[in-house]
């Protein structure tokens, strides 16, 4: 019986290390699923019967960041500081919001910007990641059945 332990170590050993190599690269195909180049898009649209409300999202993977902080941070202090989150706005939101159409019966309606969220978190290789979100309205015509669509026309900078 011992002989059977001590034949069985090796391929023990070979099926932990190999499940402990697909976890870690399952963990990380995981973590970012379209890439470290990626910048995603997301529109929510809550039709009301006098207003449409939309949640729209920018999320920027690792690489996209790195370029979009030389906007954010000019100082690369690594500190987005009230001012140069303000100066960010300013420069950016004016660039995207003209960039995003909503028609509501083939009419162009007019965005209003309510809130737009800026936040940084880490990502992988200790690289950092932008998500900007905004919170926009247009008023429709309250009561009547109709269509709505959205287009965005934005790219990259």
């Amino acid at each position: 019986m011992s002989r059977v332990n001590r034949a069985s170590r090796p391929l023990a050993f070979i099926v932990i290390a190999s499940f402990s190599f697909l976890a870690s690269a399952c963990s990380t195909a995981i973590a970012h699923p379209v890439g470290n180049f990626a910048i995603c898009h997301y529109s929510r649209i809550t039709p009301d019967p006098n207003i449409v409300h939309i949640r729209y999202v920018l999320d920027f993977a690792e690489i996209p960041t790195v370029s979009e902080k030389e906007t954010l941070d000019p100082d690369h202090n690594g500190i987005i500081t009230p001012k140069e989150e303000k100066s960010y706005r300013s420069k950016r939101l004016p660039e995207l919001l003209s960039g995003l159409r909503l028609e509501v019966n083939g009419k162009p309606a007019v965005l209003k910007l309510e809130r737009c969220d800026i936040g940084l978190s880490l990502g992988a290789g200790g690289l950092q990641t932008l998500k900007l979100s905004m919170d926009l309205s247009a008023p429709v015509d309250g009561g009547k059945k109709g269509r709505l669509a959205m287009q965005r026309y934005w790219e990259p900078w």
